[in-house]
């Protein structure tokens, strides 16, 4: 087994290719998550369905979620050869030092969005504007 792992000592891949006892290969996506991310109890990994052109292969694709959040970034690919996971590789992020709380408004946040696209903010004109018209 090969295991690589990035600076912060966070597991970028595994490979179990050489793997003796198979019953140390995770049968399952939350095992491996488990076993060898150690998520923590706000962590989630959701699977992005997809269809697989090959039935001996099979590549399961999962996005990260803190409470439920999207972690931009983040996510992980299980590979599985005959029904056997034989590779995993993808970026967890901890994040313990993120607060997944909005620090603006959602107001604040369309205006944002509309400068950096280069919009204008149309707005309905008031009554009082039309009078003075």
């Amino acid at each position: 087994m090969v295991v690589s792992k990035n600076e912060k000592g966070i597991v970028n891949s595994v490979e179990f290719s050489d793997v003796i006892d198979k019953t140390q290969i995770p049968s399952s996506g939350p095992e491996f998550f488990e076993k060898y991310l150690e998520i923590e109890v706000n962590d989630e990994f959701r699977v992005v369905q997809h269809t697989s052109k090959r039935k001996e292969l099979v590549h399961d694709h999962f996005d990260q979620y803190y409470k439920g959040i999207k972690v931009d970034g983040a996510g992980y690919n299980l590979h599985y050869r005959d029904g056997q996971l034989f590779f995993a590789n993808g970026n967890y992020i901890k994040v313990d030092e993120t607060r997944p709380t909005p620090s603006i408004s959602l107001e604040e946040a369309k205006v944002l969005f509309l400068n950096y696209k280069g919009c204008l903010l149309y707005t309905s004109p008031s009554p009082r504007d039309l009078s003075t018209s």
